[in-house]
């Protein structure tokens, strides 16, 4: 049993060397099996020896893991988004669609990534995720940071709601659910699906986005206007929902998923009810604020 523990760990360390991931040491669970059978000293002995053997692989195997993943995401993960909206609300740089899609899709740099690498090495069943640990007494693998693929994820959900999704398909659904009498007419335009509330019945504004004009733009508009400039929210370009949504004051009492947001035209008010689903929604939840790519600390 020592022999063919031995023999695992001469085939792990050469794996090892050469910048490869080493097979599991099953033979260590085996050889720990056995020990404890024997009579102490040696029992203790043998343990130590599978701990520390474990211990030296599994921190190469870490070391490993962060060198793939700076190699295949960093960068094209990074020139993707850093400093753009959504994930800098701030910034009037805009994330393409495409390099948002080539990130966080289904079979996308960060999900193939994961699928590929890590995956046989986490435990996905609780939250936050977290490296398996492989042997009793022993730190699991240390490699990179789950954080950013657990989030990932998440905006999946979000963002990309049919299974194995390539294309962003985000489903949000509006209505008016306060508005002031001076407000004669509320007119939504959301990439061509539109809606004008009349102080009538309350139906909602099921909108998917991007819309039927692939994602150009979005607008709110009280009548009547009393000066464009401040009667009128408009947005252009791919998250031009977001931003329009984000003029608002956003009340994120009511759940992850839901929310209020509040608008003042010119003195009047108008309250939308955003609902996004049994997904978290991305305005209120920080699901893209501060996002930070792998290879980064946090």
């Amino acid at each position: 049993m020592v022999n063919a523990y031995y023999t695992s760990l001469m085939v792990a360390s050469n794996a090892l060397e050469t910048r490869n991931l080493p097979p599991p040491l099953e033979a260590g669970a085996q050889l720990r099996m056995e020990a404890a059978k024997l009579p102490a000293p040696l029992k203790e002995v043998l343990a130590d020896l599978v701990i520390q053997g474990t211990r030296d692989v599994n921190k190469g195997i870490g070391d490993i893991l962060i060198a793939q993943m700076n190699a295949v995401i960093g960068e094209s993960c990074r020139s993707a988004i850093d400093g753009k909206y959504p994930f800098t609300p701030t910034s009037k740089q805009d994330v393409d669609m495409e390099d948002f899609a080539r990130v966080f899709a289904s079979g996308g740099v960060l999900d193939d990534f994961f699928q590929q690498v890590l995956a046989p090495h986490v435990d996905t069943t609780i939250s936050p995720w977290r490296y398996k640990l492989t042997a009793p007494d022993v730190p699991p693998v240390a490699g990179p940071s789950l954080v950013p693929f657990q989030r990932a994820r998440e905006i999946r959900e979000v963002f990309f709601r049919d299974p194995g999704a390539k294309k962003i398909a985000w489903k949000v659904d509006l209505k008016v659910v306060e508005l002031d009498p001076e407000i004669v007419e509320l007119t939504m335009d959301f990439d061509g699906q539109s809606q004008r509330y009349v102080h009538g019945p309350v139906i909602p504004l099921k909108v998917t986005w991007p819309g039927p004009r692939g994602g150009q733009g979005a607008e709110i508009t009280a009548n009547p206007r009393v000066r464009p400039e401040t009667s009128s929210l408009i947005a252009n370009g791919p998250w031009a929902m977001m931003r329009v949504i984000a003029k608002g004051k956003l009340d994120n009492s009511a759940s992850p998923s839901h929310f209020v947001a509040e608008y003042d035209f010119d003195g009047r008010k108008a309250k939308l009810d955003v609902n996004t689903g049994s997904q978290a929604n991305p305005w209120t939840t920080g699901l893209l604020q501060g996002f930070q790519c792998p290879g980064r600390s946090g």
